[in-house]
């Protein structure tokens, strides 16, 4: 049986390890997970929720031609958390000019980014998310 005071010494240090991460964590991750929150919470879209330093900006869309944050979380609810350190921590990968696809990479994740009809050419839509196995 554990006592009282291991277990909140170890709450402690887990809320101190969460504070230091978070007061590290980049301006662009937070502006992402808020507006990430805030689609997921309103299950609405999420215009200009961030900016890529290469793509520019990026919509969070609850749903868009069947792709989008519904259909990730309700296929990956567990990562969902995880999407704007994948977008600013991620590797992007080489595509074609004619693509329409930017494929982002970090760790065991891709992310799928597709570029919007839309005056602006750097308008990119978050529309699929896959776990690699390994």
């Amino acid at each position: 049986m554990r006592r009282p005071g291991v277990i909140l010494l170890a709450a402690l240090g887990a809320l101190l390890a969460w504070l230091l991460f978070r007061q590290f964590e980049s301006p662009e991750i937070r502006r992402a997970r808020r507006a990430l929150k805030n689609c997921l919470k309103r299950r609405a879209d999420v215009l200009d929720a961030c900016r890529h330093p290469i793509l520019g900006r990026i919509d969070f869309r609850w749903r868009y031609h069947g792709k989008g944050l519904s259909v990730i979380q309700s296929a990956h609810p567990e990562a969902i958390a995880i999407i704007p350190t994948i977008i600013f921590s991620g590797e992007l990968l080489a595509t074609s000019p004619t693509n329409n696809n930017r494929v982002i990479v970090w760790r065991d994740y891709r992310l799928v980014l597709t570029k919007t009809p839309s005056r602006d050419p750097a308008h990119w839509v978050l529309t699929a998310y896959k776990k690699e196995t390994g």
